[in-house]
């Protein structure tokens, strides 16, 4: 896994942020000793009292997060130094001010809060409609790429006789929804909703196709 980082500011403190863990655990690390330099502290005087090694044995204990991933040294290179977990750099953050800790804590919740909405829209773009994202997420317990895109398939076979990836390619678009007709768009929003239904009553695959299949020829013949 690449390492992700961002550098923020913060009460004119200039901190360096670990974000390659965000995307899958809610986890960041920050790096302490540019922090505390800034303070003109150093992190490892922290390290040393009760209060952080309490600290550090609570969070591994109750977080289920080892040692290694709460406390780790970068040697050498543009990020070196002491970085901690965000569940310690918090302490550690009111350790060299109460007011930057407060102010670090509110942007910690902030930028998690964003990680989480940037996923769900992800989640939301495999289907085109959050619900439908949602059944398949949990009808698939070990959830793959590909459960997402025979769902699509499927109903994208129903409303315009094409998968989405031959559509996309013969009408040049990015999106199936931008070459559709008001009609056809309306259809696969009733489709969406209605397999969602069925995945969450425990239907299985070509049973649900088979039902959206006879619902759509019977619209047609009304």
């Amino acid at each position: 896994m690449s390492t992700k980082y961002e550098i923020i500011e913060i009460d004119s403190i200039e901190i360096s942020v670990d974000v390659s863990l965000l995307p899958k655990a809610d986890e960041m690390h920050f790096n302490a000793t540019s922090i505390a330099g800034q303070f003109g502290k150093k992190p490892s005087d922290w390290l040393k009292t009760d209060q952080a090694k309490q600290y550090m044995e609570l969070i591994s204990r109750r977080e289920n997060i080892p040692y290694e991933n709460i406390v780790r040294t970068v040697q050498g290179g543009k990020y070196q130094g002491t970085w901690l977990h965000h569940k310690l750099t918090l302490p550690f953050a009111r350790w060299c001010s109460v007011e930057f800790e407060y102010n670090l804590d509110k942007w910690i919740d902030r930028r998690i809060s964003e990680e989480h909405q940037r996923r769900q829209h992800s989640l939301e773009a495999r289907t085109g409609f959050l619900p439908l994202t949602n059944a398949i997420q949990a009808a698939h317990p070990e959830l793959k790429p590909y459960h997402f895109s025979n769902e699509c398939n499927m109903l994208n076979k129903i409303v315009t006789g094409m998968t989405a990836k031959k559509f996309k390619a013969a009408r040049g678009v990015d999106s199936v929804r931008d070459a559709l007709s008001a009609a056809q768009l309306q259809l696969l929003d009733k489709l969406q909703r209605q397999n969602a239904t069925l995945i969450e009553l425990g239907l299985g695959y070509e049973e649900r196709k088979r039902m959206l299949e006879q619902g759509v020829v019977a619209l047609v013949a009304a």
